[in-house]
């Protein structure tokens, strides 16, 4: 896809895609939904029958993220993407 990750990034989108189950508790502002968009278009590409769910307490929330996969890192980061 050729996005530019820093290391803590790709350790933890690696763990993502090869356990079960994953925890990534981490402050605020280091990427936590930038990271989710960024595997869920992974697995999207990887699997294609794969189903991808965006929960939130919020639909506006739940639009945010969907706004900020296509726009942060579809349209900005990855011109294979795009």
């Amino acid at each position: 896809m050729q996005i530019s990750l820093r290391p803590f990034q790709r350790v933890a989108l690696h763990l993502a895609g090869v356990s079960d189950t994953f925890m990534f508790v981490c402050a605020r502002g280091l990427s936590k939904s930038w990271m989710c968009g960024v595997l869920a278009i992974a697995i999207a590409n990887l699997y294609p029958r794969s189903e991808i769910v965006i929960t939130s307490s919020t639909v506006g929330q739940a639009n945010k993220m969907a706004e900020k996969i296509l726009n942060e890192i579809i349209k900005r980061n990855s011109p294979v993407l795009l």
